[in-house]
Protein backbone atom coordinates (compact mmCIF):
# COMPACT_ATOMS: atom_id res chain seq x y z
CA UNK A 1 0.00 0.00 0.00
CA UNK A 2 1.08 3.77 -0.31
CA UNK A 3 1.05 6.33 2.00
CA UNK A 4 -1.17 9.08 1.79
CA UNK A 5 -1.23 11.04 4.86
CA UNK A 6 2.32 11.66 7.07
CA UNK A 7 2.81 12.69 10.89
CA UNK A 8 5.48 14.13 12.01
CA UNK A 9 6.19 14.59 15.81
CA UNK A 10 8.83 16.96 17.20
CA UNK A 11 9.80 17.80 20.96
CA UNK A 12 10.34 21.16 22.60
CA UNK A 13 13.77 21.69 20.82
CA UNK A 14 12.01 21.38 17.43
CA UNK A 15 13.73 17.93 16.70
CA UNK A 16 11.64 15.05 14.78
CA UNK A 17 10.68 12.12 17.69
CA UNK A 18 8.98 9.90 14.93
CA UNK A 19 7.76 10.17 11.40
CA UNK A 20 4.57 7.97 10.57
CA UNK A 21 3.18 7.26 7.28
CA UNK A 22 -0.25 5.89 6.67
CA UNK A 23 -2.54 4.38 3.71
CA UNK A 24 -5.99 5.24 3.21
CA UNK A 25 -7.00 3.13 5.39
CA UNK A 26 -5.23 4.00 8.43
CA UNK A 27 -2.76 1.68 7.93
CA UNK A 28 0.94 2.29 9.29
CA UNK A 29 2.91 1.98 6.31
CA UNK A 30 6.26 2.90 7.17
CA UNK A 31 7.57 4.56 10.69
CA UNK A 32 11.05 6.57 11.85
CA UNK A 33 11.63 6.42 15.36
CA UNK A 34 14.85 9.18 16.42
CA UNK A 35 15.88 8.71 19.88
CA UNK A 36 18.74 11.33 21.38
CA UNK A 37 21.42 10.58 24.17
CA UNK A 38 21.79 13.09 27.02
CA UNK A 39 24.11 15.14 25.14
CA UNK A 40 21.17 15.92 22.92
CA UNK A 41 22.71 13.98 19.90
CA UNK A 42 20.51 11.76 17.92
CA UNK A 43 21.63 8.60 19.20
CA UNK A 44 19.48 5.81 17.34
CA UNK A 45 17.28 6.07 14.06
CA UNK A 46 14.54 3.14 14.01
CA UNK A 47 12.43 2.42 10.53
CA UNK A 48 10.25 0.15 9.82
CA UNK A 49 8.43 -0.22 6.54
CA UNK A 50 6.31 -3.77 5.81
CA UNK A 51 8.30 -6.68 6.42
CA UNK A 52 11.75 -4.20 6.38
CA UNK A 53 14.22 -2.35 8.95
CA UNK A 54 16.81 -0.27 9.27
CA UNK A 55 18.82 0.86 12.58
CA UNK A 56 21.34 3.40 12.86
CA UNK A 57 23.52 4.17 16.00
CA UNK A 58 25.42 6.68 16.86
CA UNK A 59 28.24 6.67 19.38
CA UNK A 60 30.02 9.54 20.62
CA UNK A 61 33.28 10.90 22.72
CA UNK A 62 33.04 14.70 23.88
CA UNK A 63 35.62 16.78 25.52
CA UNK A 64 35.81 18.22 28.65
CA UNK A 65 33.60 21.24 27.32
CA UNK A 66 31.04 18.79 26.17
CA UNK A 67 31.68 19.26 22.63
CA UNK A 68 32.14 16.07 20.23
CA UNK A 69 35.50 14.48 19.29
CA UNK A 70 34.48 11.67 17.48
CA UNK A 71 31.23 10.08 16.49
CA UNK A 72 30.29 6.28 15.18
CA UNK A 73 28.00 5.53 13.33
CA UNK A 74 26.52 1.67 11.84
CA UNK A 75 24.06 1.51 9.28
CA UNK A 76 21.81 -2.03 9.32
CA UNK A 77 19.07 -3.03 7.53
CA UNK A 78 17.49 -5.85 6.92
CA UNK A 79 14.02 -7.17 5.22
CA UNK A 80 12.44 -9.66 2.49
CA UNK A 81 12.22 -8.15 -1.34
CA UNK A 82 9.84 -8.73 -3.69
CA UNK A 83 11.03 -11.56 -4.66
CA UNK A 84 10.77 -13.01 -0.71
CA UNK A 85 14.39 -12.88 -0.54
CA UNK A 86 15.52 -12.27 2.64
CA UNK A 87 18.65 -9.40 2.51
CA UNK A 88 20.96 -7.83 5.26
CA UNK A 89 23.28 -4.88 5.02
CA UNK A 90 25.42 -3.37 7.23
CA UNK A 91 27.56 -0.05 6.96
CA UNK A 92 29.71 2.09 9.31
CA UNK A 93 31.62 5.41 9.14
CA UNK A 94 33.75 7.95 11.61
CA UNK A 95 33.66 11.06 11.91
CA UNK A 96 36.49 13.35 13.92
CA UNK A 97 36.28 16.67 15.26
CA UNK A 98 39.08 19.22 16.34
CA UNK A 99 37.89 21.58 18.62
CA UNK A 100 39.66 24.87 19.30
CA UNK A 101 39.51 27.09 22.25
CA UNK A 102 40.54 30.69 23.34
CA UNK A 103 39.58 31.47 26.71
CA UNK A 104 37.35 28.70 27.22
CA UNK A 105 35.16 29.42 23.89
CA UNK A 106 35.28 27.26 20.83
CA UNK A 107 36.35 28.86 18.10
CA UNK A 108 37.02 26.75 15.32
CA UNK A 109 35.04 23.16 14.44
CA UNK A 110 36.78 20.87 11.93
CA UNK A 111 34.83 17.60 10.80
CA UNK A 112 36.92 14.67 9.17
CA UNK A 113 34.48 11.90 7.70
CA UNK A 114 36.61 8.91 7.29
CA UNK A 115 40.00 10.81 6.83
CA UNK A 116 37.77 13.36 4.34
CA UNK A 117 37.83 16.93 5.83
CA UNK A 118 34.14 17.41 5.09
CA UNK A 119 33.24 20.87 7.07
CA UNK A 120 34.62 23.54 9.20
CA UNK A 121 32.89 25.92 11.45
CA UNK A 122 34.02 29.38 13.06
CA UNK A 123 32.45 31.38 15.82
CA UNK A 124 32.79 34.82 16.51
CA UNK A 125 31.86 36.63 19.90
CA UNK A 126 30.88 39.84 21.53
CA UNK A 127 30.97 40.56 25.67
CA UNK A 128 31.29 36.19 25.84
CA UNK A 129 28.26 35.78 23.29
CA UNK A 130 27.80 33.73 20.22
CA UNK A 131 26.87 36.58 17.85
CA UNK A 132 28.07 34.62 14.45
CA UNK A 133 29.01 30.73 13.37
CA UNK A 134 30.43 30.92 9.59
CA UNK A 135 29.62 27.56 8.35
CA UNK A 136 32.32 26.62 5.75
CA UNK A 137 31.55 23.12 3.66
CA UNK A 138 34.71 21.49 2.09
CA UNK A 139 32.06 19.62 -0.81
CA UNK A 140 31.10 22.51 -2.30
CA UNK A 141 31.68 25.22 -5.22
CA UNK A 142 31.20 28.16 -3.02
CA UNK A 143 32.86 26.84 0.41
CA UNK A 144 30.68 29.40 2.70
CA UNK A 145 27.70 27.62 3.56
CA UNK A 146 25.45 29.16 5.87
CA UNK A 147 26.17 31.92 8.63
CA UNK A 148 24.04 32.39 11.85
CA UNK A 149 23.77 35.36 13.44
CA UNK A 150 22.35 35.63 16.94
CA UNK A 151 21.24 38.68 19.31
CA UNK A 152 19.84 38.19 23.07
CA UNK A 153 16.95 39.80 24.75
CA UNK A 154 16.70 38.26 28.30
CA UNK A 155 16.29 34.48 28.09
CA UNK A 156 15.97 34.65 24.62
CA UNK A 157 18.57 33.74 21.69
CA UNK A 158 17.17 35.07 17.43
CA UNK A 159 18.84 33.26 15.55
CA UNK A 160 18.96 34.24 11.99
CA UNK A 161 20.30 31.33 9.38
CA UNK A 162 21.55 33.00 5.75
CA UNK A 163 22.41 31.59 2.56
CA UNK A 164 26.01 31.95 1.27
CA UNK A 165 25.11 35.06 -1.03
CA UNK A 166 22.71 36.69 2.19
CA UNK A 167 18.89 34.90 1.86
CA UNK A 168 17.78 33.99 4.79
CA UNK A 169 16.83 30.19 5.27
CA UNK A 170 15.00 30.04 8.10
CA UNK A 171 14.83 31.41 11.59
CA UNK A 172 15.07 30.41 15.44
CA UNK A 173 13.78 31.63 18.73
CA UNK A 174 15.99 29.59 21.66
CA UNK A 175 14.94 29.99 25.14
CA UNK A 176 17.11 29.19 28.04
CA UNK A 177 16.99 28.01 31.58
CA UNK A 178 20.58 29.32 32.76
CA UNK A 179 22.89 28.04 29.48
CA UNK A 180 20.74 25.47 28.65
CA UNK A 181 18.36 25.76 25.58
CA UNK A 182 14.67 24.30 26.69
CA UNK A 183 13.10 24.99 23.72
CA UNK A 184 13.56 26.33 20.05
CA UNK A 185 10.67 27.87 18.26
CA UNK A 186 11.55 27.53 14.33
CA UNK A 187 10.22 29.79 11.97
CA UNK A 188 10.29 29.96 7.89
CA UNK A 189 11.77 32.74 6.50
CA UNK A 190 8.34 34.41 5.96
CA UNK A 191 7.85 33.96 9.92
CA UNK A 192 4.64 32.06 9.48
CA UNK A 193 3.57 28.48 11.17
CA UNK A 194 4.97 26.32 7.97
CA UNK A 195 7.68 24.37 8.69
CA UNK A 196 9.82 25.05 5.68
CA UNK A 197 13.17 26.60 4.41
CA UNK A 198 15.08 27.84 2.03
CA UNK A 199 18.05 25.42 0.83
CA UNK A 200 19.18 27.21 -2.19
CA UNK A 201 18.63 30.39 -3.83
CA UNK A 202 20.15 31.49 -7.24
CA UNK A 203 19.34 33.81 -10.25
CA UNK A 204 16.76 31.20 -11.23
CA UNK A 205 16.79 28.43 -9.54
CA UNK A 206 15.72 27.77 -6.08
CA UNK A 207 15.66 24.80 -3.37
CA UNK A 208 13.15 24.57 -0.27
CA UNK A 209 12.78 21.96 1.96
CA UNK A 210 9.36 21.35 3.65
CA UNK A 211 8.38 19.11 6.93
CA UNK A 212 4.67 18.90 7.43
CA UNK A 213 1.97 16.50 7.47
CA UNK A 214 0.59 17.70 4.44
CA UNK A 215 0.85 20.43 1.78
CA UNK A 216 -2.05 22.51 1.93
CA UNK A 217 -2.80 24.75 -1.29
CA UNK A 218 -2.13 28.23 1.18
CA UNK A 219 1.64 26.86 2.23
CA UNK A 220 2.36 25.98 -1.57
CA UNK A 221 1.15 29.43 -1.82
CA UNK A 222 3.36 31.22 1.06
CA UNK A 223 6.05 29.62 -0.24
CA UNK A 224 6.11 30.44 -3.69
CA UNK A 225 4.88 33.60 -3.43
CA UNK A 226 7.79 34.46 -0.91
CA UNK A 227 10.34 33.22 -3.52
CA UNK A 228 8.48 34.81 -6.33
CA UNK A 229 9.23 38.18 -4.99
CA UNK A 230 12.66 37.87 -4.31
CA UNK A 231 13.18 36.75 -8.05
CA UNK A 232 15.60 39.48 -9.37
CA UNK A 233 14.09 41.57 -12.24
CA UNK A 234 16.43 40.15 -14.99
CA UNK A 235 15.45 36.35 -14.46
CA UNK A 236 12.37 35.77 -16.60
CA UNK A 237 11.77 32.52 -15.10
CA UNK A 238 12.20 30.99 -11.29
CA UNK A 239 12.74 27.15 -11.14
CA UNK A 240 11.67 26.12 -7.53
CA UNK A 241 12.57 22.54 -6.61
CA UNK A 242 10.42 21.52 -3.46
CA UNK A 243 11.23 18.81 -1.65
CA UNK A 244 8.65 16.25 -0.86
CA UNK A 245 10.46 13.63 1.33
CA UNK A 246 9.27 14.81 4.66
CA UNK A 247 5.36 15.90 3.81
CA UNK A 248 2.29 15.12 1.42
CA UNK A 249 1.34 16.41 -1.23
CA UNK A 250 -1.82 15.71 -3.76
CA UNK A 251 -0.87 17.32 -6.68
CA UNK A 252 -4.27 16.73 -7.87
CA UNK A 253 -6.18 19.17 -5.60
CA UNK A 254 -7.73 21.33 -7.43
CA UNK A 255 -6.52 24.04 -5.46
CA UNK A 256 -3.06 22.97 -5.50
CA UNK A 257 -3.34 22.78 -9.38
CA UNK A 258 -4.63 26.57 -9.19
CA UNK A 259 -1.70 27.66 -7.28
CA UNK A 260 0.85 25.61 -9.44
CA UNK A 261 -1.33 27.21 -12.72
CA UNK A 262 -1.06 30.63 -11.37
CA UNK A 263 2.67 30.83 -10.53
CA UNK A 264 4.12 28.92 -13.77
CA UNK A 265 1.69 32.42 -15.56
CA UNK A 266 4.13 34.45 -13.61
CA UNK A 267 6.77 32.39 -14.21
CA UNK A 268 7.60 30.48 -11.51
CA UNK A 269 7.89 26.38 -12.48
CA UNK A 270 7.59 23.91 -9.89
CA UNK A 271 9.24 20.31 -9.85
CA UNK A 272 8.52 18.06 -6.82
CA UNK A 273 11.38 15.72 -5.28
CA UNK A 274 11.01 13.15 -4.84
Amino acid sequence: MYATQIEIHRDELDRKTSLIAKDAKDNIVQSLVYLYNSNRDIHQEIQVWGKSAAISNYQYEYDKYNNKTKKFYKYYSMGNSKDNTFNYHESESQFFYTNEYDDDRLTKKTCFRDGVKIYENLYFYKENKLVRKERYSCLRESPLWLTDKYSYSGNKAYKIVYLDNGIVSYYNILEFNGDKVVKNTFRNPAKSKYHWSIETYENDYCDIFVSENYLSADNLFEILDYVNKMRPKNAKRLSTIISTSEVMADMEEDEIRKVLHDFEELGVHVNFDP
